[in-house]
């Protein structure tokens, strides 16, 4: 079941998060929980990505744990699919 007062303190933390952060494939509960999860970390993690696609992750992970080195590796390379997300 899902938790409505968690949700909902999750998206007041998160309300800010730049627009780069709603590309990409992930569902705004996703970046939620993203946010919040990132958020936990402690300060100067480092946190690795791998398939970042857009980068839309990446963004919301170095937005909640600002001191956080974030790095994003994708091999991914299709302009036509890139551009029908940007």
């Amino acid at each position: 079941m899902i938790d409505l007062d968690y949700l909902q303190k999750i998206a007041r933390d998160s309300q800010d998060l730049p627009p780069r952060a709603r590309l990409g494939l992930m569902n705004p509960y996703d970046r939620l929980v993203l946010h919040h999860v990132a958020q936990s970390l402690p300060n100067n993690a480092t946190i690795l990505e791998v398939g970042s696609f857009l980068g839309a992750s990446a963004v919301i992970m170095s937005h909640a744990c600002p001191t956080a080195q974030v790095y994003s590796i994708d091999q991914f390379d299709d302009s036509e699919v890139t551009q029908f997300f940007l």
